[in-house]
């Protein structure tokens, strides 16, 4: 198989054999995690969002929107009022600040917003661990086997993944690659240089786009700088937060430095015959639209490589014909269809 002017783009049933869980699975693990060393109020607010889940299921993607729904809380202007024993409500109302921040409701809002708190920070430190303890040799094999298909071509991979099992098979395969940042495997900062740079001895080089980010990408908050940090976390730095987006948050996309790659996302969709999706499930639908947006063209062909190929086929992509469902896994697909 070779893989002609059709960028490659990876969602998270890619690193499954790497053993990396799923979105499903993420919840489930990291419930055990909290049973076994975290108190019971942690346990009992994910059992909270577990209730209030969207579908049969809560996966990971989902517990963080709805963890960051509720962090987000003390920004708002409506709730640090009532919060707030230091601002004024003459001019709001009768009652008096401190009556009101002791009522029950207002007692309910903070002890949920601390405890939100912490549960983001140990969610966030736990998809970190597990997003950067993977499975190398078996990342190396399969990524040497869908490079081979690519030989003697610049290589567009867009990836929703926030690890980094890409990059690390690129650097063990002395395959040379760009990520947007400039610097060394332990500190770099964001450029927003994507462009072709000497090959690697294979003829090959890689152009790798992180469309939701990654669990080493950080930005300082009053400088607005990108920068990737791998030696260990520092999410709960005051000046810096944590660079990671859902499908779910899609005007995140507009801001700086994702909506850079999002351009380039749109533009070598434009440019290209087709798209080889592996792993993805089409939640995002900022990637979905486009894509369905391209295969109307005609002359844009989309593969899908999952086990649940068919079903996507059919429910996002109304059965066309430019979609070819292959309903297998990556590691399952690369063994005995590439080769």
């Amino acid at each position: 198989m070779i893989i002609d002017n059709k960028i490659i783009l990876i969602g998270a049933g890619a690193s499954i054999p790497m053993g990396i869980p799923a979105m499903k699975k993420f919840v489930e693990e990291f419930e055990q995690h909290l049973n076994t060393f975290f108190n019971r109020n942690m346990c009992n607010l994910l059992r909270y969002f577990k209730l209030k889940k969207t579908k049969d299921f809560l996966d990971l993607e989902e517990l963080l929107q709805m963890i960051n729904n509720i962090t987000e809380l003390d920004r708002s202007i409506g709730v640090n009022l009532l919060l707030d024993k230091n601002i004024s409500f003459d001019d709001l109302s009768q009652k008096n600040i401190s009556l009101i921040s002791e009522m029950p409701f207002v007692n309910r809002i903070k002890s949920l917003v601390i405890h939100s708190k912490e549960l983001k920070r140990e969610l966030l430190l736990f998809v970190r661990r597990k997003c950067l303890n993977f499975d190398e040799k078996i990342g190396i094999h399969l990524y040497k086997q869908l490079f081979r298909c690519c030989k003697y071509r610049i290589v567009k991979i867009f990836t929703t993944n926030y690890d980094n099992i890409i990059e690390n098979s690129c650097n063990d395969l002395s395959i040379n690659y760009s990520n947007g940042f400039e610097g060394n495997e332990e500190y770099s900062k964001w450029t927003g240089n994507f462009a072709p740079k000497k090959k690697g001895s294979d003829g090959l080089f890689v152009q790798l786009y992180k469309l939701h980010g990654s669990v080493t990408w950080y930005i300082e908050k009053q400088k607005n700088n990108v920068f990737k940090f791998t030696p260990t976390d520092i999410g709960d730095s005051k000046n810096v937060d944590q660079m990671m987006i859902y499908p779910t948050q899609l005007k995140q996309i507009n801001n700086f430095p994702y909506n850079l790659i999002h351009f380039e996302f749109e533009k070598a969709l434009e440019e290209s015959t087709g798209c080889i999706s592996i792993g993805h499930s089409f939640r995002d639908d900022y990637i979905k639209n486009w894509l369905a947006y391209c295969l109307k063209k005609g002359n844009f062909h989309l593969d899908i490589v999952d086990p649940r190929a068919s079903i996507y086929k059919k429910e996002f992509f109304e059965n066309s014909e430019n979609v070819y469902a292959i309903s297998i896994g990556f590691k399952e697909w690369i063994e005995n269809t590439v080769r």
